[in-house]
């Protein structure tokens, strides 16, 4: 399934609504995706940190990592909202896009580097990793890389279309009931504006119609 898809469903509130912590989030959208994005953040500097001095635990914990904010960016899809959709299209997905561009170029740095680290470094025992570790490096943040430019073109799509209102086009005829007790969604309030307005425009020609008539049972009752 195509990630602008994806949106749309989540906005219809037709992914994960099984979970309390998702219809909670439809609620209080804020508190859930901004504490969950900030905790992760968090998490994810001080673990990096902490392998910065081991390459081997670096991939290891990169692989991890990739995995952990990959469910985050689902579960904010699905929670639907504006706010959600908005985190995980600029909050991770181009944040990791920038991050597996910054790996990249660390990498193919250190794999250059090698032999001028060894003659640097052969008095201190400290050891240079091997090319195979930045290969390993380079060949992962080049596959992050081009999986994270995908999910933010794909997902900026999805919130253009979600942004205009347009309804997008399913590509079965398998019709999905919608969920006995709908959320807000972007949806639900361009529909909300539309109604105010249409009503507005309602009452106004009611009204106007209401004043002509009055004028004309007025006029004829002069006249008699």
């Amino acid at each position: 399934m195509a990630l602008d898809n994806l949106m749309v469903k989540g906005a219809q509130g037709q992914l994960l609504s099984e979970l309390s912590v998702v219809r909670t989030a439809r609620h209080n959208d804020t508190a859930v995706v901004i504490g969950i994005y900030s905790a992760a953040t968090v998490v994810s500097a001080i673990a990096s940190a902490s392998v910065m001095g081991s390459p081997g635990a670096r991939i290891v914990l990169d692989l991890l990592l990739w995995a952990v904010w990959a469910s985050i960016a689902y579960f904010f899809v699905a929670i639907g909202t504006r706010l959600s959709h908005n985190v995980a299209l600029w909050g991770i997905a181009l944040v990791a896009t920038l991050i597996a561009a910054a790996n990249l170029i660390i990498a193919m740095i250190g794999l250059l580097s090698i032999n001028t680290a060894n003659t640097l470094l052969a008095d201190t025992g400290i050891d240079v990793p091997g090319a195979g570790v930045y290969v390993t490096l380079i060949v992962m943040s080049g596959a992050f890389g081009g999986a994270a430019v995908y999910c933010f073109v794909k997902m900026r799509n999805g919130v253009a279309i979600l942004t205009r209102g347009t309804p997008f086009p399913t590509q079965t005829s398998t019709i999905i009931p919608q969920p006995s007790n709908p959320q807000p969604s972007w949806f639900d309030a361009g529909a909300g504006a539309k109604s105010d307005t249409n009503t507005g425009r309602s009452g106004t020609h009611s009204s106007t119609e209401f004043g002509h008539s009055s004028q004309l049972r007025e006029g004829g009752g002069n006249a008699n």
